[in-house]
């Protein structure tokens, strides 16, 4: 066991944190003890009592990290003055910064089920941004900054699906990454810019939808599934 016991208390709760992230992506929320994130620490059970209560409170603590900026930074008024793209970027730009921070618990996010209160309540802040990022999206529709060929909320699940998938195949800390996080940024808002930016599409190129037919209703059901 590693000698983690005359860190002080400021060090040891994050360290807690992280190696409960650790083990909560690696094995799963439920398989993960106490015991087992003390170990991983190197430090006793009852010392992590002394900084939480328990599992739960130690996701809650995890979940923070990421919501928390996000949270903050949509109820910053500064944000408010910006037009509806530029809200847009800069909640993309917060995403990926966060992702470059807190890989393990952005990750954790995506994993999570409704178990707990704290799962249930993690999931309830997510759909919150996710529906605030649609509004957004419409804002910057009716601006005329965003073609108005999108629905603001398959188009803000895009936006997110495609941030939230970065975690997965890019870690800084790698040593084969080549990609800085700047170049990653400026990779996805220059996809996100050249892919919603205004274009009437011409006949030719909607030939290849779906017609609405008996065979295309699962279809339809499917995205206004997604739209409920």
């Amino acid at each position: 066991m590693k000698d983690h016991k005359r860190q002080p208390t400021a060090v040891r709760a994050p360290a807690i944190v992280k190696e409960a992230v650790r083990l909560f992506t690696l094995n799963g929320y439920d398989a993960t003890s106490v015991d087992a994130i003390a170990s991983g620490v190197g430090i006793t059970k009852a010392s992590v009592y002394h900084h939480f209560s328990g599992k739960e409170e130690i996701l809650s603590a995890a979940m923070d990290l990421i919501l928390d900026p996000l949270e903050q930074l949509l109820a910053d008024t500064r944000l408010e003055e910006m037009p509806a793209i530029g809200q847009l970027r800069a909640i993309v730009v917060s995403v990926i910064e966060l992702t470059a921070l807190h890989r393990g618990e952005v990750l954790l996010l995506s994993m999570i089920k409704s178990n707990t209160q704290t799962e249930r309540s993690a999931q309830e802040r997510r759909r919150k941004l996710q529906a605030t990022v649609s509004k957004i999206i419409t804002r910057a529709i009716e601006e005329g900054s965003i073609s108005p060929f999108f629905d603001p909320v398959v188009l803000g699940r895009l936006i997110f699906g495609m941030t939230n998938s970065v975690m997965y195949w890019w870690d800084l800390n790698r040593p084969s990454n080549t990609v800085d996080t700047q170049t990653l940024l400026d990779q996805i808002l220059g996809f996100i810019s050249s892919g919603v930016s205004y274009s009437a599409p011409a006949e030719s190129e909607t030939a290849w939808s779906i017609p609405h037919t008996e065979s295309s209703r699962p279809v339809d059901k499917a995205l206004r599934d997604i739209n409920e």
